[in-house]
C-alpha cells in the first residue's frame, strides 16, 4: 500500500473542498427525510476473540487483501487524520464505482459533510443547505482523487509485488487480525512504515505516522447494502 492511501487523499481533498469550493457554491435544498444517513457506530463485542494465526505467506496475504479491497462493492470506515489545528475525525461510506460520502469534524470549523457521485461534488457545513460545488475545477479534481483512493487505486497490486516490503508480522488478538508492518521499496529514507491489520481477507485497519501526527482508519461493513444518493 503506497503512503498516499485513502485517508491522506481525503485530507488533501477535504482541504480543497472546504477552502476553494464553498464561497462560489450553488445552494441545494435538502428535505429532512432525504438527508443521507451517517454510518452507524461500529458494534463492539465484549467477548475475547481467539488470537489470529500468522499467515504462511505474508506478502501474498497483503496482496490478496488489497485485491479484495479494490473489488468489494461497498464498505464504511472511521478515520482520524492529523492537521495543524488538531485531529480531524469522521466516518465515510463508499459504493462502487463512484459514490462516496463523508461526515467529519474539522478542527476549528463546523461539522462538514461531503457527497461525491461521479464528478458531481456536494458540500454542507454544519446545518446549512447542501452546496453544489461541481463547477469548481479544484473541487472536481479533488473528488476524482478521493474516489481513486476509496477504490484502492493507490494500494499495491500483484504486478507491484517486487516493491512491497514486509518488515514484520504479528497478531492483534484484541482485533483478531494479522498485523503487518509494510513499506514500499521506493519509500523515502525518512518514511514511516504502515501498520496494516488484515482479517478474513480484508483490511481491518491501517495506521501510519506523518510529520503532523498519526493517520488511523478502521474499515467495516464490507459488501453491506446501502445507498449514497445526490442531495435533492
Amino acid at each position: 500500500m503506497k503512503r498516499l492511501h485513502v485517508a491522506l487523499a481525503f485530507a488533501l481533498g477535504i482541504a480543497v473542498l472546504c477552502g476553494a469550493g464553498c464561497s462560489k457554491a450553488k445552494n441545494v435544498a435538502v428535505k429532512e427525510s432525504s438527508k443521507p444517513s451517517v454510518p452507524q457506530q461500529v458494534q463492539t463485542s465484549t467477548a475475547k476473540p481467539a488470537p489470529a494465526v500468522k499467515p504462511a505467506d505474508p506478502k501474498a496475504t497483503v496482496l490478496a487483501a488489497m485485491e479484495n479491497f479494490r473489488n468489494v462493492k461497498s464498505y464504511r470506515a472511521k478515520f482520524t487524520l492529523p492537521t495543524s489545528k488538531g485531529a480531524l475525525t469522521g466516518d465515510l461510506s463508499y459504493v462502487q464505482p463512484d459514490r462516496f460520502q463523508a461526515a467529519m469534524i474539522v478542527p476549528g470549523a463546523s461539522e462538514t459533510d461531503i457527497i461525491i457521485v461521479a464528478h458531481s461534488v456536494y458540500l454542507r457545513l454544519g446545518s446549512s443547505a447542501w452546496n453544489d460545488i461541481s463547477s469548481n475545477v479544484a473541487a472536481r479534481n479533488s473528488a476524482i482523487a478521493m474516489l481513486a483512493a476509496a477504490r484502492g487505486d493507490t494500494a499495491f497490486s500483484a504486478d507491484q509485488s517486487d516493491k512491497l516490503q514486509i518488515l514484520s508480522v504479528d497478531t492483534n488478538a484484541t482485533q483478531g487480525c494479522d498485523l503487518f508492518s509494510i513499506q514500499s521499496k521506493d519509500a523515502k529514507p525518512d518514511a514511516k512504515p504502515i501498520a496494516l491489520c488484515i482479517k478474513d481477507g480484508y483490511p481491518k485497519y491501517f495506521e501510519t505516522a506523518t510529520a503532523s501526527g498519526t493517520v488511523h482508519v478502521d474499515y467495516y461493513d464490507y459488501a453491506a447494502l446501502f445507498v449514497i444518493a445526490r442531495p435533492m
